[in-house]
């Protein structure tokens, strides 16, 4: 999505339509230029069509931010301060409905499911197993970033997904197919299905959740995914059920209705295994907190890697993969449960790109930065695994 300062003349009908809304009239023609100016702001690739939907959402429930973001930028040269502000709004909605799945599963709750689950199994000294987890908003950051184009539907993995924070967080940002969460920690496991029960139940998912020429009774779909998942173990429709690969022992899953790109909630599954004995090939973006991996586990990862197609996005905390298979698109800080944390973007890319990069993979473009008014002062040792090692412990 290009952050490029816009054309004026390219958005007079956003403008006009920011000054109908200002310009006052019926509450329904007020609410009618919203759903217009979002709609005007898809057609020039400034919101995604899950954003648009999400903001539509908003427009209905007559979010007071999208009004105060109208208010405040309501210039022909502010169409592009009105769009961030819109997508600001956007995650706090999608950060709220994140927040209302884990309210009985909280970070200290997984991190004492971890250390208890090692210590028993007495594995509470291998530094891959420290617990540590991604927040909506810095996962926002890099799925929202310039630097990374998603179209609807695709794969999304976590590697190592806790108790499903990212897996869920991802579901909330971006109208995958299915997102799937690999897991060796069997009460980890156990955590993130409790939650996928939830999510079947609740109302939270909701605000992703959508009609279409496929998907005509999306309201219904939470009961309906729970009770599929309680009898057979799985949540999703038939047509997706027919496309999935056959899922292992201690997986469990669940779905809203036919899968993000189809315009519903997308697929949901965790599996408890080592994320090395799993095929994650057919994913379009890998997500792993790599934080305390060593760098035999990082090259057996990077090995495995080799089948995803060209194209295929990888995140990664703290260490990259470190392969000239794998472009490096960005590395930046962004907000962890333990605090900030490099994150990194890389791209898996073809043979022939291969040879015409430079193996290093240095000189990376910028992501934005997270807010300045959340960011503390830099740790000295931020940057290091050493640090986030420590931090994630405690």
């Amino acid at each position: 999505m290009s952050s490029a300062k816009p054309d004026t003349k390219q958005y007079e009908p956003a403008v006009t339509s920011v000054n109908l809304i200002l310009g006052g009239g019926s509450s329904a023609e007020r609410i009618g230029e919203l759903y217009k100016l979002s709609e005007i702001l898809v057609a020039n690739n400034q919101l995604t069509s899950h954003q648009h939907h999400v903001l539509t959402v908003l427009i209905r429930e007559k979010s007071k931010k999208i009004t105060a973001a109208i208010d405040t930028y309501a210039a022909a040269d502010q169409i592009e301060q009105l769009r961030n502000a819109l997508v600001a709004a956007v995650c706090d909605r999608l950060e709220s409905a994140w927040n209302q799945l884990f309210t009985l599963c909280s970070t200290a709750d997984a991190k004492r499911i971890s250390k208890t689950e090692k210590s028993n199994l007495g594995i509470s000294a291998k530094p891959a197993l420290t617990y540590g987890e991604v927040t909506i908003a810095s996962l926002a950051a890099v799925l929202y970033s310039p630097l990374i184009r998603l179209k609807a539907g695709g794969n999304f993995y976590d590697l190592g997904s806790g108790s499903g924070r990212g897996v869920f967080a991802a579901a909330l940002l971006h109208n995958f197919d299915r997102c799937t969460g690999i897991e060796i920690i069997s009460g980890l496991h156990t955590a993130a299905s409790a939650v996928l029960d939830r999510w079947n139940i609740s109302d939270a998912p909701n605000v992703i959740t959508y009609q279409t020429a496929n998907n005509n009774s999306s309201a219904s779909a939470p009961a309906n995914a729970n009770a599929n998942a309680n009898a057979n173990g799985s949540g999703s429709t038939a047509a997706a059920a027919n496309d999935r690969k056959a899922a292992p022992a201690g997986s469990y899953s669940g779905s809203g209705s036919g899968g993000g790109g189809g315009g519903g909630r997308p697929v949901i599954s965790f599996q408890r295994a080592s994320f090395l004995d799993v095929d994650w090939s057919d994913g379009d973006v890998i997500f792993i907190n790599s934080t305390c991996f060593d760098e035999t586990l990082l090259s057996d990862i990077a090995r495995l890697g080799l089948a995803l197609k060209d194209g295929t996005y990888i995140i990664t905390l703290t260490k990259r993969l470190k392969s000239a298979a794998y472009r490096l698109l960005d590395s930046s800080q962004q907000l962890m449960s333990w605090g900030y944390a490099t994150v990194h973007l890389q791209q898996k890319i073809s043979p022939t790109a291969i040879a015409m990069t430079d193996s290093s993979n240095a000189a990376p473009q910028s992501l934005p930065p997270p807010p300045a008014s959340s960011q503390p002062p830099p740790h000295p040792n931020t940057n290091t695994s050493t640090a986030s090692a420590a931090a994630m412990q405690h």
